[in-house]
């Protein structure tokens, strides 16, 4: 069993883990310019700089997927809080929702909603959240934790293969599915208040998880108000405070972000933009921590939120959305 101390220590000694491979000995073997092993994983000529691929956690699944997830109904859920955070699913009139309070522990959930083979990742370290399909070329992939990040962001792999995927990059950054993307669905960051007023027939992940956590305590203590971050990353930028939330947007390629404190500046609920030619709608509910943003034909342009050091250092080209004061 670990609780928050063990977990923190786990996560101190995993970074002096990272720091002893990339400086020469991992598992035994030399490391070189182009090839490292790590927890198990032979890393050749990855899609990222590899010197920049670090141990987050002693051993793969040190950290463990749920692959039996259990759920309950909503008026069943008792240990839920309308304040508490989720990632929320709805395929074909099937709705989930997940507690990041669980997910903190697990990082990857491997299920079907819907009738779609799905992956629900999360990373504690950026606080962003990923919903994939894990049906790729015909074939049915599951997931789970390297213990590996890169840009401080969880490193996933298939049980399949072994190759190693990027959550943020959505694509496998080494292995020999090396370069394939990760089809990406679309899926709600806000509140469990939020999410269960909307959806009253939803189910919301149990805590039988087969495996004993303090569900209701963070193993991670200060770190989301801190201006630490845990393991370095390629680009930094003090724009804003690390852990301010970005909801962030891709279009054609194209990269923008729009940092909750300037949709605060604005003192309403809904603005808006313009982005690669797309006249845009974007809705803020500052209560739930959520954004959505509508295109003018009514399409739902994918959002993804996270801290924005994590976004910054996976596009520092991005466009961002300000407000003058």
């Amino acid at each position: 069993m670990y609780n928050s101390i063990d977990m923190r220590f786990l996560i101190l000694i995993s970074f002096v883990f990272s720091f002893a491979a990339c400086k020469g000995q991992t598992e035994g073997k030399l490391a070189s310019s182009d090839s490292r092993v790590i927890n198990g994983f032979e890393i050749v000529d990855p899609t990222v700089p590899i010197n920049e691929i670090y141990q987050g956690t002693p051993t793969r699944d040190a950290i463990p997927s749920i692959d039996d997830p259990k759920y309950l109904k909503a008026e069943n859920a008792d240990f839920m809080n309308p304040q508490d955070k989720i990632i929320g699913l709805k395929i074909n009139n099937d709705i989930k929702a997940f507690p990041i309070k669980i997910l903190t522990w697990h990082e990857i959930v491997n299920d079907v909603v819907g009738g779609m083979k799905v992956v629900i990742s999360y990373c504690p370290l950026c606080d962003s959240a990923y919903v994939f399909e894990r049906e790729i070329n015909g074939k049915t992939y599951t997931f789970g934790v390297s213990g590996l990040l890169y840009n401080s962001n969880v490193v996933m792999y298939d049980h399949q293969t072994e190759t190693l995927w990027s959550q943020v990059k959505s694509e496998a950054i080494s292995g020999e599915l090396k370069g394939t993307k990760l089809p990406q669905v679309d899926a709600t960051s806000t509140t469990w208040g939020d999410w269960v007023a909307k959806h009253p027939s939803t189910e919301v992940l149990s805590k039988e998880t087969g495996h004993n956590r303090n569900y209701e305590e963070s193993p991670y203590g200060t770190y989301s108000e801190d201006r630490d971050i845990m393991f370095p990353v390629d680009n930094t930028s003090d724009r804003y405070h690390p852990k301010d939330f970005v909801a962030g947007i891709e279009i054609d390629g194209n990269f923008k972000a729009y940092p909750f404190p300037e949709l605060r500046k604005a003192g309403t609920d809904e603005l808006s933009d313009q982005f690669m030619g797309k006249d845009l709608t974007i809705h803020f509910n500052e209560q739930a921590e959520q954004v959505t943003i509508e295109a003018k034909d009514g399409t739902t342009v994918p959002v993804n939120r996270m801290y924005w050091f994590a976004w910054y250092a996976f596009h520092p080209n991005t466009e961002v959305f300000t407000l003058e004061e």
